[in-house]
């Protein structure tokens, strides 16, 4: 709990969170065990468990539509009984976003708000921006600074709680107030919760076995509608030339004497006049 540390003030705690931080933070602030209130939070591009329709369920998964229906509705049966945010919501989102479609943040958007007005709490603020998908953000879902490193992000998360919101908090910390009764029992909600989480872990471990198994099948299939690859040849070597087509040896051999040759006549040297002695 970050409330209980000595530096940190437990009546001042905000959050934000993008994409999966964000639906990690909707658990966390349906989770009715808890008794720690957040000041304020800030969900970009949230998205659910599950969905309520077969748009992009595509292949072996279709088997499995009737799971993505149940863990839907669970995941909004259990945000409709979430604890309150003192200071309100602000839901980011692009319109665009292919891989957490608006539709789908709309129901969480509803759903919040509703449980929000029966704590007399500030109802959500949503702030859209339409982003078209290009190269590099395929899906239109890569925003995050877009919708969170913004100045009026961080002024919401800051800004002062006013006293209406205040006094229910002291209030509900004191005991003087009850909160709404949820739809079920809590011990009830949390056997369940643990149920579901069981049933998800069953059913990713046979996601898993699938996915070895398609890998398999489509490895060996591919093995099958492939030629068998050929042993290396090796090149033969040519054949030796024969005798008498080998190229002739470098040694150089003297030249016969050429026929009818004769030799040039010496010259006679001058005579040389006898050196001169001097007298003495």
């Amino acid at each position: 709990d970050i409330g209980g540390y000595d530096n940190i003030n437990a009546q001042m705690i905000s959050a934000f969170s993008f994409s999966a931080g964000s639906y990690a933070l909707t658990e966390l602030i349906a989770n009715r065990k808890s008794t720690r209130l957040l000041r304020t939070a800030v969900l970009g591009g949230v998205h659910g468990h599950g969905q309520p329709d077969m748009q992009d369920v595509i292949g072996k998964r279709e088997k499995y539509a009737e799971t993505y229906h149940q863990k839907w509705k669970a995941y909004l049966r259990r945000l409709q009984d979430h604890i309150g945010v003192i200071g309100g919501l602000v839901f980011v989102h692009n319109v665009l976003d292919e891989l957490c479609r608006w539709e789908l943040t709309q129901d969480i958007i509803n759903v919040c708000n509703k449980r929000q007005s029966q704590y007399s709490m500030p109802l959500s603020k949503v702030r859209t921006m339409e982003l078209a998908k290009t190269k590099k953000n395929k899906s239109a879902h890569n925003y995050f600074d877009e919708a969170l490193m913004q100045p009026e992000i961080f002024a919401f998360l800051v800004e002062a709680i006013d006293l209406p919101a205040d006094i229910y908090r002291r209030q509900l910390e004191e005991g003087g107030i009850s909160r709404p009764p949820a739809r079920h029992h809590l011990e009830e909600v949390g056997e369940t919760f643990e149920e579901e989480c069981e049933t998800f872990e069953e059913e990713d471990s046979t996601f898993e076995e699938e996915d070895e198994t398609f890998d398999e099948a489509r490895s060996a299939k591919r093995a099958r509608s492939e030629p068998a690859p050929s042993p290396p040849q090796v090149p033969a070597r040519p054949p030796p030339l024969p005798p008498q087509t080998r190229p002739p040896s470098r040694v150089q051999r003297p030249l016969p004497p050429a026929k009818n040759f004769r030799p040039p006549a010496r010259v006679p040297e001058p005579a040389r006049a006898p050196a001169r002695v001097p007298e003495p």
